[in-house]
Protein backbone atom coordinates (compact mmCIF):
# COMPACT_ATOMS: atom_id res chain seq x y z
CA UNK A 1 0.00 0.00 0.00
CA UNK A 2 1.49 3.07 -1.35
CA UNK A 3 1.92 6.17 1.63
CA UNK A 4 2.07 9.23 -0.03
CA UNK A 5 2.51 12.84 1.09
CA UNK A 6 -1.28 14.33 -0.02
CA UNK A 7 -1.27 17.59 -1.44
CA UNK A 8 -2.14 19.24 1.85
CA UNK A 9 0.48 17.92 3.68
CA UNK A 10 2.89 18.68 1.22
CA UNK A 11 1.66 22.05 0.77
CA UNK A 12 1.99 22.56 4.65
CA UNK A 13 5.62 21.39 4.99
CA UNK A 14 6.43 23.66 1.99
CA UNK A 15 5.22 26.79 3.51
CA UNK A 16 7.13 25.82 6.29
CA UNK A 17 9.83 25.33 4.69
CA UNK A 18 9.69 28.82 3.03
CA UNK A 19 9.17 30.90 6.36
CA UNK A 20 13.56 30.55 6.39
CA UNK A 21 12.93 32.74 3.14
CA UNK A 22 11.49 35.23 4.84
CA UNK A 23 13.38 38.15 6.77
CA UNK A 24 12.26 40.70 9.37
CA UNK A 25 10.70 43.77 8.77
CA UNK A 26 13.12 47.02 8.42
CA UNK A 27 13.59 49.53 10.97
CA UNK A 28 14.00 52.86 9.55
CA UNK A 29 14.82 56.02 10.51
CA UNK A 30 11.96 58.54 10.14
CA UNK A 31 12.19 61.59 11.96
CA UNK A 32 15.95 62.85 12.81
CA UNK A 33 16.29 66.54 14.07
CA UNK A 34 19.57 65.91 15.56
CA UNK A 35 21.78 68.59 16.97
CA UNK A 36 25.20 70.02 15.22
CA UNK A 37 26.76 69.89 18.67
CA UNK A 38 25.74 68.73 21.53
CA UNK A 39 27.76 70.23 24.12
CA UNK A 40 26.44 73.77 23.04
CA UNK A 41 22.70 72.87 23.72
CA UNK A 42 22.09 75.11 26.45
CA UNK A 43 18.05 76.01 26.33
CA UNK A 44 16.67 75.00 29.86
CA UNK A 45 12.82 73.84 29.96
CA UNK A 46 11.07 73.44 33.47
CA UNK A 47 9.28 70.43 33.29
CA UNK A 48 6.37 69.14 36.15
CA UNK A 49 4.12 66.04 35.47
CA UNK A 50 1.40 67.57 37.30
CA UNK A 51 1.14 71.27 36.29
CA UNK A 52 3.88 72.16 33.25
CA UNK A 53 3.96 69.91 30.95
CA UNK A 54 6.20 69.65 28.08
CA UNK A 55 5.56 68.24 24.77
CA UNK A 56 6.95 67.92 21.30
CA UNK A 57 4.82 67.34 17.89
CA UNK A 58 6.19 65.53 14.85
CA UNK A 59 4.93 63.82 11.57
CA UNK A 60 5.55 60.31 10.64
CA UNK A 61 7.23 59.84 7.30
CA UNK A 62 6.76 56.59 7.28
CA UNK A 63 3.86 53.69 7.47
CA UNK A 64 4.51 51.00 9.94
CA UNK A 65 4.90 50.53 13.76
CA UNK A 66 6.21 52.97 15.80
CA UNK A 67 9.72 51.43 17.16
CA UNK A 68 11.80 54.15 19.12
CA UNK A 69 12.37 57.52 20.17
CA UNK A 70 15.74 58.86 21.17
CA UNK A 71 15.86 62.47 22.64
CA UNK A 72 19.13 64.55 22.96
CA UNK A 73 19.30 65.53 26.38
CA UNK A 74 22.38 67.63 28.47
CA UNK A 75 22.45 68.71 32.27
CA UNK A 76 19.24 67.09 33.26
CA UNK A 77 18.72 67.44 36.99
CA UNK A 78 16.83 64.20 37.40
CA UNK A 79 16.76 60.95 35.27
CA UNK A 80 13.79 60.89 32.57
CA UNK A 81 12.05 57.34 32.80
CA UNK A 82 9.21 57.32 31.14
CA UNK A 83 8.14 58.45 27.49
CA UNK A 84 3.89 59.25 26.47
CA UNK A 85 3.22 59.16 22.92
CA UNK A 86 0.29 61.64 22.05
CA UNK A 87 -2.65 61.43 19.21
CA UNK A 88 -2.37 65.01 18.51
CA UNK A 89 -6.10 65.16 16.37
CA UNK A 90 -7.07 67.51 18.79
CA UNK A 91 -6.19 69.47 22.08
CA UNK A 92 -3.75 68.00 23.93
CA UNK A 93 -4.39 64.30 22.44
CA UNK A 94 -4.60 61.56 24.24
CA UNK A 95 -2.08 58.72 25.71
CA UNK A 96 -1.36 56.43 23.38
CA UNK A 97 0.96 54.87 24.91
CA UNK A 98 3.91 54.83 27.47
CA UNK A 99 6.96 53.26 27.41
CA UNK A 100 9.98 53.37 30.33
CA UNK A 101 13.51 54.32 29.87
CA UNK A 102 15.62 51.66 27.58
CA UNK A 103 19.02 53.93 27.46
CA UNK A 104 20.43 56.48 28.67
CA UNK A 105 24.07 58.02 28.11
CA UNK A 106 25.36 61.53 28.89
CA UNK A 107 23.55 63.04 25.49
CA UNK A 108 20.60 60.92 25.23
CA UNK A 109 17.34 58.43 26.73
CA UNK A 110 15.61 56.04 24.43
CA UNK A 111 12.24 54.46 24.40
CA UNK A 112 11.19 51.50 22.82
CA UNK A 113 7.81 51.09 21.32
CA UNK A 114 8.06 47.88 19.91
CA UNK A 115 5.83 46.05 22.53
CA UNK A 116 3.17 47.95 21.56
CA UNK A 117 2.42 47.96 18.17
CA UNK A 118 1.58 51.53 17.40
CA UNK A 119 0.39 51.62 14.15
CA UNK A 120 1.64 54.47 12.33
CA UNK A 121 0.85 55.57 8.67
CA UNK A 122 2.88 58.62 6.68
CA UNK A 123 1.28 62.17 7.94
CA UNK A 124 -0.38 60.89 11.23
CA UNK A 125 1.07 63.48 13.90
CA UNK A 126 2.20 62.74 17.06
CA UNK A 127 3.76 64.04 20.49
CA UNK A 128 6.07 62.49 22.31
CA UNK A 129 6.29 63.63 26.45
CA UNK A 130 9.31 62.69 28.77
CA UNK A 131 8.96 62.71 32.55
CA UNK A 132 10.45 61.71 35.02
CA UNK A 133 9.32 59.10 38.21
CA UNK A 134 8.82 62.24 40.83
CA UNK A 135 5.41 63.22 39.57
CA UNK A 136 5.46 67.07 40.70
CA UNK A 137 8.89 67.92 40.81
CA UNK A 138 10.55 70.19 38.76
CA UNK A 139 13.03 69.33 36.49
CA UNK A 140 15.49 71.52 35.02
CA UNK A 141 16.56 70.54 31.89
CA UNK A 142 18.91 71.12 28.59
CA UNK A 143 17.44 69.23 26.06
CA UNK A 144 15.87 71.97 23.03
CA UNK A 145 17.70 73.30 20.99
CA UNK A 146 17.96 77.35 20.41
CA UNK A 147 15.58 78.75 17.62
CA UNK A 148 17.26 82.32 17.16
CA UNK A 149 19.20 84.29 14.34
CA UNK A 150 22.20 82.72 15.87
CA UNK A 151 21.60 79.26 16.26
CA UNK A 152 18.05 79.17 13.61
CA UNK A 153 17.31 75.11 14.18
CA UNK A 154 13.58 74.53 14.56
CA UNK A 155 11.67 71.13 13.66
CA UNK A 156 9.51 71.73 10.08
CA UNK A 157 7.76 68.69 10.88
CA UNK A 158 6.24 69.67 14.42
CA UNK A 159 6.42 72.35 17.44
CA UNK A 160 6.75 71.89 21.13
CA UNK A 161 3.78 72.68 23.22
CA UNK A 162 3.15 73.46 27.00
CA UNK A 163 0.14 71.23 28.68
CA UNK A 164 -1.29 73.01 31.66
CA UNK A 165 -3.84 70.29 33.27
CA UNK A 166 -5.16 73.19 35.91
CA UNK A 167 -6.31 75.44 33.22
CA UNK A 168 -7.31 72.51 30.42
CA UNK A 169 -5.89 74.21 27.74
CA UNK A 170 -2.42 73.94 25.37
CA UNK A 171 -0.30 76.73 24.96
CA UNK A 172 1.96 76.65 22.32
CA UNK A 173 5.64 78.68 22.30
CA UNK A 174 5.57 81.63 19.91
CA UNK A 175 9.10 80.81 18.82
CA UNK A 176 9.19 77.18 18.71
CA UNK A 177 12.34 75.93 20.77
CA UNK A 178 11.79 72.80 19.20
CA UNK A 179 13.65 68.87 20.84
CA UNK A 180 16.26 67.41 19.10
CA UNK A 181 14.97 63.66 18.52
CA UNK A 182 15.46 60.62 16.31
CA UNK A 183 12.44 58.59 15.91
CA UNK A 184 12.76 54.79 13.86
CA UNK A 185 9.89 53.36 12.28
CA UNK A 186 9.39 49.55 11.66
CA UNK A 187 8.02 49.82 8.35
CA UNK A 188 6.35 46.50 7.97
CA UNK A 189 8.41 45.62 4.11
CA UNK A 190 10.40 42.12 3.90
CA UNK A 191 13.51 42.37 3.47
CA UNK A 192 15.48 40.53 0.46
CA UNK A 193 16.05 37.34 1.74
CA UNK A 194 19.52 36.46 1.56
CA UNK A 195 20.62 33.78 -0.59
CA UNK A 196 21.48 31.23 1.92
CA UNK A 197 17.52 31.19 2.65
CA UNK A 198 17.06 30.06 -1.04
CA UNK A 199 19.35 27.22 -0.31
CA UNK A 200 18.18 25.95 3.05
CA UNK A 201 14.70 26.30 0.86
CA UNK A 202 15.69 24.29 -1.81
CA UNK A 203 17.50 21.73 0.50
CA UNK A 204 14.34 21.37 2.22
CA UNK A 205 12.18 20.88 -1.27
CA UNK A 206 14.48 17.72 -2.19
CA UNK A 207 14.15 16.63 1.22
CA UNK A 208 10.18 16.23 0.55
CA UNK A 209 10.61 14.82 -2.98
CA UNK A 210 12.82 12.26 -1.84
CA UNK A 211 10.57 11.56 1.50
CA UNK A 212 7.40 11.29 -0.89
CA UNK A 213 9.59 8.75 -3.69
CA UNK A 214 10.45 6.60 -0.72
CA UNK A 215 7.02 6.32 0.61
CA UNK A 216 5.63 5.64 -3.14
CA UNK A 217 8.89 2.75 -3.45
Amino acid sequence: MENRMNPTQLLATCCLLATTASAQAVVVIDQSHVPDNVSAMNSSASISWDTFRRAQTFTVGVSGFLNSVQVFTTGTKDTFDNMNILDRVEGTGNIISTSQLVDKTWSTVTFDFRPYNIAVKAGDVLAFEIFGKSEGDMQVVEYYGVNNSAWNDSYTGGSDFFINPDFGYTTFTPNPIDAYFVSTVDNGVPAVPEPSHYAMLALGLLCVGALASRRRA
